[in-house]
């Protein structure tokens, strides 16, 4: 199968396309019973999708699509955010069933995984936003050191170049296709934010979600999951932290990447049976969700003591502990953690 860059012959390559930001890296042929140069193609999208087993399952679809989605096309630049086969495994069977029955179903299934007119690679980030060719947007984060993420679903192989753009592995569906709300409950009319400023618990989080003006999750139409820390959890990192953290000016910074790691956007995240996956925070962090209901569930960790509760927006995920970088920490955040293993599920 193709790797990631790989390419299927060797010599130069050049294309109209945008996805000839690669084009530089030419290789050289090593047989020697060819004495001619010969101009190199890379594969299309639709081959790699066609040619890897493991993504037999979009290629079906892809087959099926009477309206084809021009995934051949060389003279457009494209980017395929294509999931292999056990990300499948998440779908509900009726809707899995319907994507192979339903004609309108399948093609807004796989035109949320397109994006047309830009060739995105994530060694060469820059485009916060991307819209699919349903007009929905993917938020494309990460680094690599930390993986890659779109919309907070992992990408397993990123930028496997085409003649005609990139295809990205991704080891889950898109968020659409996740839980999604049944309950009559009255919260749902309440946004995330909202939720968090009526619930005492969670003053402190509260506070520095205004005192950052982090409007985001009071919008009822972006989509999140918020892992958010009582404010014992707080306090058990001390009373010189907490304190700096609330300082107006000097805790700002410090402020915005508590709330930046704690929050998933795009990703009604629910949790319920047994679990075992990565999901990317705003920073591009990778958050490791694990448990189940017999055990409980920690996420990097730390324990969710009090799970999906649910808003308009999506869910709130109660946790027993501030979640800390995986990298090396500034002065500001040297004070000893103590992190939760609670396995509660109350």
């Amino acid at each position: 199968s193709l790797g990631s860059g790989e390419m299927v012959s060797s010599s130069t390559f050049t294309s109209t396309s945008t996805s000839t930001i690669i084009s530089s890296s030419s290789s050289t042929a090593t047989s020697t019973a060819v004495s001619t140069t010969t101009t190199s193609t890379l594969p299309t999208i639709l081959d790699i999708i066609h040619g890897e087993s493991r993504f037999s399952i979009f290629s079906q679809l892809v087959r099926l699509s009477y309206n084809n989605p021009n995934l051949e096309n060389t003279a457009d630049s494209i980017t395929a955010f294509v999931p292999i086969d056990s990300a499948f495994d998440e779908m509900e069977q009726s809707a899995f069933d319907a994507l192979f029955i339903d004609k309108a179903a399948r093609r807004d299934f796989i035109k949320s995984y397109v994006v047309f007119g830009f060739g995105y690679s994530f060694q060469n980030m820059g485009i916060p936003m991307l819209l699919n060719a349903n007009g929905m947007p993917l938020y494309p984060r990460g680094s690599s050191q930390d993986g890659f993420f779109v919309n907070g679903v992992v990408v397993g192989d990123e930028d496997i170049a085409a003649v005609n753009g990139f295809v990205q592995s991704i080891n889950s569906t898109l968020p659409s296709t996740y839980h999604t709300s049944t309950t009559t409950d009255p919260t749902q009319m309440y946004t995330i934010g909202e939720l968090i400023d009526s619930s005492p618990q969670y003053s402190i989080f509260s506070t520095i979600l205004a005192l950052n003006d982090f409007n985001t999750l009071y919008i009822p139409f972006f989509t999140a999951t918020a892992f958010v820390p009582p404010d014992s959890a707080f306090h058990a990192l001390g009373s010189e932290y907490v304190n700096a953290l609330l300082n107006e000016t000097s805790g700002r910074t410090e402020r915005d990447e508590v709330i930046r790691r704690h929050v998933v956007p795009i990703l009604r995240f629910y949790v319920s049976g047994d679990v075992d996956t990565v999901i990317g925070n705003i920073l591009g962090e990778a958050l490791h969700v694990v448990g189940n209901e017999g055990m409980g569930y920690t996420v990097n960790g730390a324990g969710l003591e009090v799970l999906n509760i649910e808003a308009v927006n999506g869910y709130i995920q109660e946790i027993g502990a501030v979640l800390s970088t995986t990298k090396s920490t500034s002065t500001f955040t040297s004070t000893s953690t103590s992190t939760s293993t609670s396995t509660s599920t109350s």
